[in-house]
């Protein structure tokens, strides 16, 4: 085949660093076509920075400094289309093109047709020549032909994963230029392979894709080099490895799966080799750091109680090993998996103790009853500096809190967000079954016929490696949480054992490097997918307008993203190390980017020994959330931190108090923050909901996060002139408005827009703060562009969930409601008007949600306060309170009627709740009626209008309760079997929260106390009690409060007062029974409860006997 590459299509694979390499070693022609062409520059610049992307104005001149260029030269080149300052230059790689198109002759040299990769034969042949001349002058013994078959194998998927969207591409425009003939599609895909084979056609793609030539020269030659180096590496290891793989004198390579991983370092992969019959794991990359992890482990081993491990081995070489190959295994017996949860703990405790994480599905095998480790590169990592200027210091410092802890591992349950609409999947070793990945990359659909093409389609993988089996069934893993957190506190156990000499040798191992991801690795993923896209094959700037973007990620140090930027533009997946102690970053290529780590890993470890307790119990409870440990469960974190002794006076200040000692203060800007579990509902592909409860900063929302905290703290200041509860409410107040909410909804208590309450509420408590005040008048001035952002989403047809957009707590009726209250403070009519229009636009788009909806539907207006057509009643009539408007309240009129209408529907539920259900109903009410309209005008004009204007609810649930006492299986049946009057009742039981107090606390504390809390001794507990006494009377007025307080305290909180009450006697249950008679028209109603009365059904001769002599000596008797 010709190899000579046009000098005009090859310059415009040249990259943005190496035209203004050539056009600088031009200053003459540089200066003259700048002079000549300066419009011409200008034009390209803002065309340059105009096209879609997050880059600011500023950021071009960032990127031109990291990556060492000159701005202005930048702008010229990305000006001169026809290279005239550049297309001189022949790059290093066209040559080595022209050597690969020389060395193929189409007619005599020709490779077996493979598809899709016949539009790379040249470059195929070309590996396949160089690989068996090598093979073939090799002294290693192998199977020459089989793995020549396997390396070409992976070869050609490395280059469809580069070329083949541009393949299928041209199939298209083959297609629709006539070129493949009629017929059906699959015969139109023989004829364009057909086509591909050809010298011409291929010579014409390559001419029009000079990039993708670029990247394919690149992947070969980089390549070839990589099988030539591990090949080299195992003949010259071949007597080490005979005796690691165990294989003595029948060493002989016999297979070779490459590519198991990405690749990283020019072109370099993991690869899987079979020698004498023993798989063994090539990895391309130092593992000095398995000795320290191996270490760890021997050491902790020698500690009672702790089980012995299982640790991969390593044949560790000078920048490359080879790793034993961990199989998968079932357990034996019900004992085994207990000890490999127990041992998974301890792995917890290991990895966190080293600082590691991305200990994913596919880096953790379950080997028979014990979790091993099969990726050692981040058992132990650094983290780079990064520059966070949306954030509070406070807020900063809680997700730092987190990078350090369990919750970064990925050894424990989390669902990590894998696209824009919230799609989620958990990639930890913990949760089994199979996952499903959003489309993020796109893949290739129907590849077997000329209507081939790609889409992004959801991926599933399985997490079987990782899967626990007994007896063939997989394991749940939820089952052993006790057995993980006794695994844990193996090893902190084991951990201070380990005297400072010790740890200080552990850790000094300066040729120890680890793997620092820097970012995820998705999302180099995601830049390739879009630079292997035909349209930015073209010409290599529009490879790089791609990534640029990488520019963004706020590295403190951006030499960082230059190393990223010419990675990729290698062709590899960037990757960064460090050294075990040092502050550093590595690149592949020899760069080092010097003190971008803060501390080094030994440094952080040290410092993580240093205060072991205290972090121990920080992780303790980062377990025990993500393994959803209930409340009552033996070592279970107590949802209540407030001790269950204090009286209803002092909860307040008690419960403020837990949350004041909590808080993450920050003086450098006076913020704060907490580490809270956050709900955070994930949508799977499938769109099931699964609830979770993850560690982070609290949101700024009023109902679950910073701005309802900072209403209690307000509220806590009015009722007692506390300054701490002032301090505290004023830093939260500054710590919202220094955030910047990105995910804002469209909601007044869950968005940004809520901590406008918390203002509200400090200005009626007395507290006076610029920041307040600023939340108020910027919530009033965004008004109309906020408005003016909601409307077209109101409107929108085919919206998935139309209430959401207008109910009262997620949509525009909450934002009604604030507006309104902000009018009360600044009455301003513009905050009516615009308030007005907002409704008015709600009215418009209502009808649209009802589209589908049934008269007694439920949805998509469920019943109650929160979603329903109750709660926008309440909010549109406000509304009309506040402006007269009768459109308002002719509008609350009639949700209140089609709500009438869906509660008195077949498909109605009855849900005791506010959110969701009558509670909601009531509340709706009360609102109603108490607000006055226009000219004092009532909602309820008389009783037909109330929540219940008829008696079919109360009806249906007498008639409930008569079964209870009429049907033979009803549970008060033989109570009343025989009783002359119709009753209809309800029984049931009330568990007492607690255990029975004790006549002497003090004693009892000495008596269980190594039960309760075996490392705090009775002396401390009393010194604590003494100091709570002096420093607060008003909370700690006796000793058993303050004992109780001081044991919680001096275990770190790590116990509950349900933990200091386990030895106490417990409560029998409360029984109680309630009734009414006659059942058919009630004229007395009685309640019987029963202190500690057992059964329900105790409580019932109470009753049967109360209403009995009622119908005996009433004037009523008759009636019954």
């Amino acid at each position: 085949m010709n190899g000579n590459v046009g000098t005009t299509w090859a310059a415009s694979a040249t990259t943005l660093e190496e035209r203004c390499m050539a056009a600088t070693a031009m200053p003459d022609a540089l200066r003259q076509y700048r002079a000549s062409h300066a419009e011409d520059i200008l034009s390209a610049t803002v065309e340059w920075k105009n096209r879609r992307n997050p880059l600011r104005d500023e950021d071009y001149q960032g990127i031109a400094d990291a990556l060492g260029d000159d701005a202005s030269v930048v702008e010229t080149v990305i000006a001169d289309r026809e290279r005239k300052l550049s297309g001189h230059v022949e790059p290093a790689w066209s040559v080595e093109l022209q050597t690969i198109l020389n060395r193929y002759d189409s007619e005599e040299e020709r490779v077996e047709r493979t598809g899709y990769a016949t539009a790379f034969a040249p470059f195929v042949a070309y590996v396949k020549a160089e690989l068996q001349a090598y093979m073939s002058a090799c002294s290693l013994p192998m199977n020459d032909e089989r793995l020549i078959e396997q390396c070409l194998s992976a070869y050609v998927e490395r280059l469809l994963g580069i070329g083949l969207k541009t393949v299928v591409w041209e199939l298209h425009v083959a297609r629709q230029a006539g070129s493949l003939g009629d017929g059906d599609a699959k015969r139109q895909l023989r004829r364009y392979f057909e086509l591909l084979a050809t010298d011409e056609y291929r010579g014409h793609m390559y001419a029009k894709y000079p990039v993708l030539l670029r990247f394919v020269t690149q992947t070969t030659v980089h390549y070839i080099d990589f099988v030539k180096e591990m090949l080299d590496r195992v003949s010259m290891d071949r007597d080490e490895l005979a005796s690691f793989a165990g294989v003595g004198d029948d060493f002989r390579l016999e297979d070779m799966s490459i590519d198991r991983g990405d690749a990283h370092d020019g072109g370099r992969a993991v690869a899987m080799l079979t020698i004498g019959g023993r798989k063994i794991v090539y990895k391309p990359r130092d593992l000095h750091i398995h000795e320290l992890f191996a270490g760890l482990v021997r050491r902790c081993e020698r500690t009672k109680g702790f089980l012995p491990m299982r640790v991969s081995d390593v044949l560790t070489k000078s920048g490359y090993a080879y790793e034993e190959f961990v199989e998968h295994g079932t357990c034996e017996d019900a004992r085994q998996v207990e000890r490999y949860y127990t041992r998974y703990g301890q792995l917890l405790g290991l990895v966190w103790l080293l600082h590691g994480d991305d200990m994913h599905h596919e880096n953790i095998i379950a080997s028979g009853e014990y979790p091993m480790v099969v990726d050692f590169e981040t058992i132990a990592t650094n983290h780079v500096t990064m520059d966070m200027p949306d954030g509070t210091d406070a807020d900063i410092r809680v997700s730092t809190i987190l990078r350090d802890s369990l919750a970064s591992s990925c050894l424990l349950p989390a669902k990590t967000a894998m696209s824009a609409d919230g799609t989620s999947v958990d990639i930890s070793a913990f949760e089994t079954g199979e996952q499903t990945m959003p489309g993020i990359v796109a893949s290739p659909v129907g590849l077997d016929s000329a209507d081939a093409h790609y889409e992004r389609n959801a991926v599933t993988f399985s997490k079987d490696g990782c899967a626990v089996t007994l007896d063939d069934a997989v394991v749940d893993p939820y089952h052993y949480k006790r057995q993980i957190l006794q695994g844990f506190r193996n090893t902190v156990a084991a951990a201070m054992t380990i005297d400072a000499d010790e740890w200080d040798a552990m850790l000094s191992g300066e040729d120890t490097t680890v793997r620092v991801l820097v970012r995820n690795t998705s999302a180099y993923a995601r830049f390739a997918d879009f630079i292997h896209h035909p349209s930015a094959l073209k010409d290599m700037l529009d490879v790089e307008a791609i990534l640029e973007n990488l520019y963004v990620y706020p590295f403190r140090d951006k030499r960082i993203f230059a190393s990223e930027y010419r990675q990729m533009l290698a062709g590899d997946i960037p990757m960064f190390t460090a050294q075990l102690t040092g502050h550093d970053l590595h690149a592949p290529d020899g760069t080092t980017i010097d003190g971008v780590c803060e501390r080094s890993v030994r440094e952080r470890v040290l410092d993580t020994i240093g205060h072991l307790d205290e972090q121990a119990a920080l992780q303790s409870r980062i377990i025990r959330n993500a393994l959803r440990m209930e409340p009552g469960m033996e070592d279970a974190h107590p949802t209540a931190s407030v001790s269950s002794d204090t009286d209803a006076e002092h909860y307040p200040i008690e419960l403020g108090t837990r949350i004041a000692d909590t808080a993450i203060l920050q003086e450098t800007d006076g913020t704060v923050s907490w580490l809270t579990a956050n709900r955070s509902d994930t949508m799977a592909a499938d769109k099931t909901v699964d609830e979770r409860y993850e560690p982070g900063a609290p949101t700024s929302g009023l109902y679950d996060g910073m701005a309802g905290t900072g209403m209690f703290a307000a509220e806590l200041y009015r009722r007692t002139h506390d300054e701490r509860w002032r301090d505290l409410c004023t830093r939260m107040m500054r710590s919202l408005m220094r955030r910047k909410d990105r995910g804002i909804t469209y909601s007044g208590f869950t968005s940004g827009l809520s901590r406008s309450y918390c203002a509200l509420r400090m200005a009626n408590a007395g507290i006076t703060s610029p920041e307040a005040r600023r939340c108020m008048t910027q919530t009033v001035r965004m008004l109309p562009a906020y408005i003016d952002d909601m409307l077209p989403k109101l409107l929108q047809r085919d919206n998935p969930q139309p209430s959401f957009h207008l109910d009262y707590l997620t949509g525009a009726g909450s934002s009604i409601m604030l507006y309104l209250r902000l009018y009360d403070v600044f009455h301003d009519m513009r905050i009516v008007e615009q308030t007005s229009r907002l409704g008015r636009t709600v009215i418009r788009a209502f009808p649209e949600t009802q589209r589908n909806a049934d008269e007694s539907d439920d949805m998509p207006y469920p019943t109650g306060a929160a979603h329903g057509l109750e709660g926008m009643a309440v909010a549109f009539w406000k509304l009309y309170a506040a402006t007269g408007n009768r459109e308002f309240a002719e509008f609350a009129r009639m949700l209140w009627r089609k709500s009438d209408a869906r509660r008195s529907g077949a498909k109605q539920e009855d849900a005791g709740k506010w959110c969701r259900g009558k509670v909601g109903v009531l509340w709706a009410r009360n609102e109603l009626a108490a607000t006055a309209g226009a000219d004092g005008e009532r909602f309820f004009e008389d009783e037909n209008g109330r929540a219940f204007p008829d008696k079919a609810d109360i009806n249906y649930i007498i008639s409930a309760m008569t079964r209870v006492t009429g049907d033979k299986d009803g549970s008060l049946y033989r109570a009343f079997a025989s009783f002359p009057y119709s009753v209809a009742a309800k029984t049931g039981t009330a568990q007492r929260a607690g255990k029975k107090s004790v006549e002497d606390e003090r004693e009892y504390l000495r008596k269980h106390l190594h039960l309760i809390a075996p490392d705090v001794t009775m002396s401390q507990v009393e010194e604590e009690a003494e100091r709570l006494m002096t420093d607060y009377p008003d909370l700690y007025d006796n000793d058993d409060t303050a004992l109780r307080r001081a044991v919680i305290n001096k275990s770190r909180n790590e116990i509950s007062a349900d933990d200091i009450d386990l030895y106490k006697e417990g409560y029998d249950s409360f029984a109680w029974t309630v009734a009414l008679a006659p059942a058919e028209d009630p004229q007395i109603a009685v309640a019987v409860m029963l202190i500690q009365g057992g059964e329900s059904s105790n409580a019932a001769p109470a009753v049967r006997e109360i209403i009995g002599k009622y119908g005996e000596y009433s004037q009523w008797e008759k009636s019954f």
